[in-house]
């Protein structure tokens, strides 16, 4: 059994119409993992039947658009990014992402990186201990019928992507 099958009978058991996500820090959004060639993550996803929706410069995006996988000069995945979808289930330490209020994701995500900034802004946070990014809380996203504020994606970057956020946001 090759490790890529190994992989989507994990993230797809028997019966299961969803498929699922695992946001882990410094890794990837599994079964997506950082550093991972665009022929690799693009082969994983025809395999799991999805091909892609689009690409734009460095960013390929799948299952309509809510799967974003953004590359480096090398072609090697330095940013993972999901948004709400009907055919996704996005876990946190084994918390829905997007069936939970943004606050109570907010606040899971920084107690659990021990993270020093606390403060909750529904528009968007970078957890910088994680290089976990958080964008637009907004009952728009909420699956479940506009609830309660949900967030409209979850990332997770590498150093180089970190390094890209800080030089966007150092003064001119």
């Amino acid at each position: 059994m090759t490790k890529l099958k190994r992989a989507i009978d994990r993230i797809l058991p028997l019966g299961r119409t969803k498929l699922s996500f695992d946001v882990v820090p410094h890794v990837g959004i599994l079964p997506i993992k950082l550093a991972t060639s665009r022929q690799e993550i693009g082969e994983m996803m025809r395999e799991l039947g999805h091909h892609k929706s689009n690409t734009l410069g460095q960013i390929d995006r799948y299952i309509d658009g809510s799967v974003g996988v953004e590359f480096d000069a090398e072609d090697r995945a330095s940013f993972v990014e999901l948004h709400p979808h009907r055919d996704l289930v996005v876990t946190y330490r084994g918390e829905d992402v997007f069936d939970q209020p943004a606050e109570e994701v907010f606040r899971l995500i920084a107690k659990s990186g021990a993270e020093d900034d606390r403060d909750f802004d529904p528009s968007e946070h970078l957890f910088r201990k994680q290089i976990v990014t958080l964008w637009h809380a907004d009952p728009q996203y909420d699956l479940g019928g506009e609830r309660f504020p949900v967030w409209g994606s979850i990332g997770v970057g590498d150093q180089g992507y970190l390094r890209f956020v800080d030089q966007l946001n150092a003064p001119p």
